[in-house]
């Protein structure tokens, strides 16, 4: 079993996006040891608040 890998962030200091994306069994890996895939919308502080 393969599948897709995909991590995106956006930086608060900049505003860009970045992202990564990987084939192969990483993706069923993890499910086999029990992670779940999750989506977060968390929303980004300002970067004067750090």
């Amino acid at each position: 079993m393969t599948g897709r890998s995909m991590a995106v962030g956006k930086s608060p200091l900049t505003g860009g996006w970045g992202d990564s994306n990987a084939g192969g069994r990483f993706g069923p890996k993890l499910l086999e040891l029990g992670w779940t895939p999750y989506l977060s919308l968390v929303p980004l502080r300002s970067p004067s608040t750090y």
